[in-house]
């Protein structure tokens, strides 16, 4: 599993990220949005900032809480094209490097 949106992430971030898992001989991959889940040391600074509140127990990364650079709809969708580009390079599928 891969994660994207930490706080200074950048899609050349993401892109590096996806060119890692793309060099590893993995036989299954996922691409995720960064979770800030409650009682977690990522949580607890959001909420030092006021970014979650305590009723947030499981808040995905994004700009709508300043806790990303992009929106969460923005990230999910890079996520989504890196999975598709990594199981359909021709070194994946047939078996090629």
């Amino acid at each position: 599993m891969f994660i994207f949106g930490a706080p200074m992430e950048t899609t050349e971030h993401f892109d590096r990220t996806y060119r890692f898992a793309a060099s590893l001989p993995l036989d299954v991959t996922s691409f995720w949005v960064l979770d800030y889940t409650y009682g977690s040391i990522l949580w607890k600074k959001a909420y030092e900032e006021g970014k979650v509140t305590d009723e947030d127990f499981n808040t995905p990364a994004g700009l709508e809480r300043k806790t990303s650079i992009y929106p969460t709809r923005f990230i999910e969708e890079y996520g989504r094209k890196c999975f598709f580009r990594f199981y359909l390079r021709p070194s994946y599928c047939c078996g090629r490097p």
